[in-house]
């Protein structure tokens, strides 16, 4: 193996880029998804192009914070909290979509309501 890849014979290194990998592909699934439902219920382009800019909002006012808590607690901690309570949201999000998506009828926004404005 060349010095360029040494570090995939560390297991546990391995499993970390192969979890990154599914976490990854399951932020870019849930920001699709996320982005055809703001298309679906406005069917406004110019209202998908402000929810993508208002979702990178919070990146770029709390990433200092992150640094910060990233610099001065334990990293091994961080990350499975962090990805724990994406996984939670990823879930509800999910469930909020699937109770309020009827794929045999048109979108009914009254349906979306209660507890997934909550979740969203």
């Amino acid at each position: 193996m060349s010095t360029r890849f040494r570090a995939l014979k560390h297991r546990n290194f391995q499993l970390f880029i192969l979890g990154q990998l599914i976490s990854l592909v399951g932020t870019w699934m849930q920001t699709t998804a996320q982005q055809w439902l703001v298309y679906k219920l406005t069917g406004s382009v110019a209202l998908l192009g402000v929810f993508g800019f208002a979702s990178q909002v919070p990146m770029l006012l709390l990433a200092w914070m992150g640094g910060y808590v990233g610099d001065r607690y334990n990293r091994h901690r961080g990350v499975i909290v962090t990805q724990s309570l994406s996984m939670i949201l990823a879930f509800c999000a999910g469930g909020a979509d699937a109770d309020a998506l009827d794929s045999r009828v048109a979108f009914d926004r009254d349906r979306f309501s209660g507890w997934h404005r909550q979740c969203v």
